[in-house]
């Protein structure tokens, strides 16, 4: 009987705690986000803007331009086409940065110069329309009714910089035909606030 007491006692207390908190909102926080935070290397900065549109030269055609930066694996070993050797005038922190930069790949955005006529073209654009492939096989006639005037299809690596901001390294393939192409490193140097080519490497042409 004792036994029996002591249990209704503890059910009875059980189910007016339940009743006090079932007439309230329990409120139940959910654990803080995790921060994502984009590092600063995977953004094109406004200074590769300015790169790349030196490598573009004096030429005003309308340039078309892949909208994100990439290269093939094989141009990206500087050893294997002896870059370093042509290109004498790099520092191992233009390179590092260069390499750490083109492990993966980034965004273009509308930021080039407005002097400069060009397009931003996405890769789903080029397989859907073009047949694209990365060696440059693609359907040529439909592409340039398409971009009549220009010299092709550009893409971008992302740009290493020396650690005093002072030098430039990249890598720019043009293909125009099937059989009209080249893949070129472009060492610069900053002189007067501004950038000037002062040795290419070609790595191949087609």
């Amino acid at each position: 009987m004792k036994n029996f007491l002591i249990f209704t006692l503890i059910t009875f207390c059980g189910l007016d705690t339940f009743g006090q908190a079932a007439g309230k909102t329990i409120k139940i926080q959910s654990p803080p986000k995790a921060e994502t935070k984009t590092s600063p290397i995977s953004k094109i900065t406004a200074e590769e803007y300015k790169v790349y549109m030196v490598t573009l030269g004096e030429n005003r055609e309308p340039f078309v331009v892949r909208d994100k930066s990439d290269m093939d694996k094989e141009s990206k070993n500087i050893d294997r086409y002896s870059v370093r050797e042509f290109l004498k005038e790099l520092t191992p922190e233009t390179i590092e940065d260069f390499q750490a930069k083109n492990k993966e790949t980034a965004q273009l955005k509308k930021k080039f110069p407005t002097n400069i006529n060009y397009t931003l073209i996405k890769i789903d654009e080029l397989k859907e329309f073009f047949a694209y492939e990365f060696d440059g096989r693609m359907d040529w006639e439909a592409f340039y009714k398409k971009y009549p005037k220009s010299g092709g299809l550009y893409t971008f690596s992302r740009v290493g910089f020396s650690q005093n901001g002072q030098q430039a390294l990249l890598f720019v393939t043009n293909w125009c035909r099937s059989l009209c192409g080249e893949g070129n490193y472009y060492l610069l140097k900053k002189e007067n606030d501004e950038w000037k080519v002062i040795n290419k490497h070609m790595v191949w042409i087609s």
